[in-house]
């Protein structure tokens, strides 16, 4: 009997001493070890698929989550609460999103391999998931989000995120007032359309064909230049500059009797500010009739200072109107369906082709010029435009 009596003692004391020291252990422990050993314990049930233990676990670890330290991350929350079946508290962290604690500058875990296990796992069942979202004893609105929302969490490429998008589409066209309406648009749908305004800018060559009688006194100019585009909705405005080359075709009169001999080289120059309407704009091709105002003119290729009789040599540079049209072919289809972030450009070269009729005076002291010019381009260039959030 004593011999009983002393067992029962010691083993009281022991188990005493033990509690003790647990508990002294404890009040040693910091919030973020109990959080790290929180964590490792759940990810052990996990493993174990000990849903008992999981929902236990997950419950210390919410506790532990405050305004100042991430216990369990919402995606984390979210893939257990699937795992285990536990819908309603899925759905009412959507509608209050208070586990996201935003604006607010919180401790997170270290890194472990909870969230990549989890994911593992989640993905290995989504299809019996998803079956058990199917005949979970909830209103079909609910069952259609939480179907969607797994996918979403489960989510990568852009194939799945087009089928995410359908998805909420059907979602907030079928239950326009739901609930969780808000976490659909922001979260689950990433859709893009193009801003109203681009740029683009474009390098061209080609030439300014010469009309009527100018052919007599000057071969079609080869010509080179640069485009800038600013486009808003499906208006255009343009500012181009060209150079052409060329040289005479006979000789020309100038001051006291002298003359421009045949075959001198020539420099014709062409600024103008345009402006223009598409009225067609796809993927693959735009077309848009232009016209604006600039200056034109041919010189001489040689300094005027160091041979003052060219003076007036040439077609005088003078105020010209325009009227033509661009039309550019892409190269690269514009695609929305990747997941771009807000204000992010997009760009896609294109081919261009251009023609302008130039209505310019031909002013010449000597010489009465008739007949037209014409600018042909072909050139290539490239088309941003930025693009920004659907919601």
């Amino acid at each position: 009997m004593k011999k009983t009596l002393l067992l029962l003692w010691t083993c009281t004391a022991l188990c005493s001493a033990a509690t003790a020291q647990q508990i002294t252990t404890q009040a040693d422990d910091s919030k973020s070890e109990d959080i790290i050993k929180t964590r490792r314990i759940l990810l052990d049930r996990f493993i174990a698929n000990n849903k008992i233990g999981i929902t236990l676990v997950k419950e210390q670890l919410v506790a532990l989550d405050d305004t100042n330290y991430i216990a369990i991350y919402p995606a984390e929350f979210w893939l257990l609460s699937y795992w285990t079946g536990d819908y309603i508290p899925i759905l009412n962290t959507i509608k209050g999103m208070d586990s996201l604690k935003e604006g607010k500058i919180r401790i997170p875990p270290p890194p472990d391999y909870l969230a990549v296990k989890l994911a593992e796992k989640v993905t290995e069942q989504e299809a019996r998931l998803l079956k058990d979202i199917a005949t979970a004893n909830l209103p079909e609105e609910q069952k259609a989000f939480l179907t969607m929302h797994l996918k979403y969490l489960l989510a990568g490429g852009e194939t799945r995120q087009q089928e995410l998008n359908n998805l909420a589409d059907q979602f907030i066209s079928a239950y326009p007032n739901s609930s969780y309406r808000s976490f659909t648009q922001s979260f689950i749908r990433l859709k893009y359309t193009l801003t109203a305004s681009g740029s683009a800018v474009s390098f061209h060559s080609g030439q300014f064909r010469l009309g009527g009688a100018l052919t007599n006194y000057y071969n079609h100019l080869t010509a080179f230049g640069l485009s800038l585009d600013l486009v808003h909705n499906n208006w255009l405005g343009q500012v181009d500059l060209a150079f052409g080359m060329g040289h005479t075709q006979t000789d020309m009169p100038l001051n006291n009797g002298a003359t421009w001999p045949k075959n001198a080289k020539v420099t014709g120059g062409y600024l103008a500010v345009t402006i223009g309407r598409y009225i067609a704009n796809s993927n693959i091709i735009s077309i848009a009739p232009i016209a604006g105002i600039g200056v034109f003119g041919v010189d001489p290729n040689e300094n005027v200072k160091e041979h003052p009789k060219l003076k007036d040599a040439g077609i005088k540079t003078s105020v010209a109107g325009s009227l033509g049209f661009i039309s550019d072919i892409r190269l690269k289809k514009i695609n929305l369906t990747k997941q771009v972030y807000y204000q992010e450009s997009t760009q896609a070269p294109f081919i261009r082709i251009g023609y302008e009729y130039i209505a310019s005076p031909l002013k010449n002291k000597f010489i009465r010029y008739s007949g037209s010019v014409h600018k042909l381009t072909l050139g290539i260039g490239i088309l941003s435009r930025r693009v920004k959030r659907v919601h």
